[in-house]
């Protein structure tokens, strides 16, 4: 027989005022919610800690709050990398991945170092960035896949150019947040 544990009184008051089942638009009358959301509009892609440390919340809230805003449809989640990384449900799904992917100091890197050079050699990047040619082949392939990076060449020969898509990546990186 499982025993039913009792509501305390501070949540018997929440289930009484309705706090538990807010959805909709109501959501974001939540002021740290609505932070949030702005917060991810202006910088798509931070971690759990780093909203939490924007807003001064601890971890727990954060999440709780995170989660009624994904619930809700404001919000999505992308796991990259070992990390779930929050971005506004209106972003389109490629910027999405394109985005948590350059989150990635060395495949940012990479993709900054392609669009300054007129073709840029694994060899070269590899020295450059003080990667091994193994990693510049790993993190290549994956702004290839995601249509950032151009490879042009035979196998001999390689070189990587940034596709225009990359170019407007990097740039929205580098734009002063609103």
């Amino acid at each position: 027989m499982r025993l039913l544990k009792r509501p305390t009184r501070a949540r018997k008051l929440r289930m009484e005022q309705g706090y538990a089942r807010i959805e909709g638009e109501q959501v974001l009358q939540h002021e740290t919610r609505g932070d949030m959301l702005r917060l991810l509009n202006a910088q798509p892609g931070l971690s759990l800690g780093e909203v939490g440390a924007r807003v001064g919340l601890a971890r727990g809230p954060t999440q709780w709050h995170l989660d009624k805003l994904e619930r809700n449809g404001y919000l999505t989640r992308v796991r990259h990398g070992g990390e779930t990384l929050f971005f506004p449900r209106a972003l389109p799904p490629a910027q999405t991945r394109s985005l948590a992917a350059l989150r990635h100091p060395s495949r940012r890197a990479l993709l900054e170092l392609a669009s300054r050079a007129q073709g840029l050699r694994p060899s070269q990047a590899a020295r450059e960035l003080g990667l091994q040619p193994p990693t510049i082949r790993h993190h290549a392939r994956e702004l290839l896949d995601l249509g950032l990076l151009a490879q042009h060449g035979d196998e001999r020969a390689v070189r990587y150019v940034p596709t225009q898509t990359g170019l407007a990546m990097l740039a929205s990186l580098q734009a002063p947040a609103a």
